[in-house]
């Protein structure tokens, strides 16, 4: 048995890996291997590296090692935000990465007046920025408000991170937040933090459950580690680790066979007199409003229960 001890960039944290060289049981089976071919031994160790690795932090990767560069671009926060007439907000999340005040902050405009609900679509979203996390707290909570903590390996708290927000958080209405599978990351612990925001459903399906913080660990000319040296535990809601963030409302992404047609487009009739109909003008809304829904049945019935929730406190 061989230990290859590597000191790792973290303060205090060490990667001790184990590779069995010639010695049972693997020697015994690359023995019993190589008489009907050579054995890549270079395979071997690299299969126990990885497996080492995986088994202290399933989510960690070899990744390799690039130059730092500060030309790199920097991924957007949002796919898509908008305002729409109906006074629904959508925030389609891509990511939370670094240096992304700005884009917060633009975010916020949209707040303003009050809006009748907002959609936060955290679906494949993903990111590792912690600083990007705590601003987009800002949005949705007081500033200062404590959001999660970091828990090391042995379970120790080592640090809380609160709401940061520039200026006070608008009083927000409904909240809708979508998920699914691939939310992962950054994106996840969003999706854990705001499950405990009053006012807040989530709907779509369950993530990943993977509450790990990566860091990248040098480790040799050619790669890097990432590797999990802290564990997210969101405050005021449930931990998601590793059962994952679980929607109030689970919803399939294949859109249902029994969804109703929409109504034909209206057709102008120059030869038609009649007074014009105020049901017209909404159906021609709630045509405007499918289209841009289209068959996303998530965000379609995150949009009816907004709806819903309006015509419930109109008079």
């Amino acid at each position: 048995m061989k230990s290859v001890v590597r000191r790792a960039s973290a303060p205090g944290l060490w990667l001790i890996l184990t590779i069995t060289t010639p010695a049972a049981p693997v020697a015994d089976l690359l023995r019993a291997l190589d008489p009907y071919g050579p054995v890549n031994t270079q395979r071997v160790e690299r299969a126990a590296l990885e497996a080492a690795l995986r088994a202290m932090d399933p989510g960690a990767t070899f990744v390799p090692a690039m130059p730092a560069t500060d030309n790199a671009p920097t991924p957007p926060l949002l796919n898509q935000q908008a305002r729409w007439p109906e006074d629904i907000v959508l925030f389609a999340f891509n990511g939370l990465h670094p240096d992304q005040a700005d884009a917060l902050a633009t975010m916020r405009t949209l707040l303003t007046p009050k809006p009748v609900g907002v959609i936060v679509d955290l679906r494949g979203a993903g990111g590792d920025s912690l600083e990007t996390l705590d601003l987009a707290g800002g949005l949705f909570f007081p500033h200062a408000t404590p959001l999660y903590e970091l828990r090391d390996g042995h379970g120790t708290s080592v640090t809380t991170h609160y709401a940061r927000a520039e200026s006070p958080s608008p009083e927000l209405p409904p909240l809708m937040v979508l998920i699914d599978a691939n939310t992962h990351g950054a994106g996840e612990c969003l999706a854990a933090i705001l499950r405990g925001h009053a006012g807040t459903m989530l709907l779509g399906a369950r993530t990943r459950g993977d509450s790990a913080s990566r860091t990248i660990i040098p480790w040799s000319e050619q790669e890097h580690i990432r590797y999990g040296t802290s564990w997210i535990v969101p405050l005021g809601s449930a931990d998601y680790f590793p059962g994952g963030v679980i929607p109030h409302i689970a919803i399939s992404h294949a859109p249902p066979s029994d969804l109703p047609a929409l109504p034909p487009s209206p057709v102008n009739d120059e030869t038609n007199t009649t007074p014009p109909d105020v049901s017209a003008s909404t159906n021609a809304v709630d045509l405007t409003l499918a289209a841009r829904v289209g068959d996303d049945v998530v965000l379609r019935r995150a949009v009816d229960i907004i709806l819903g929730l309006r015509a419930l406190r109109q008079p």
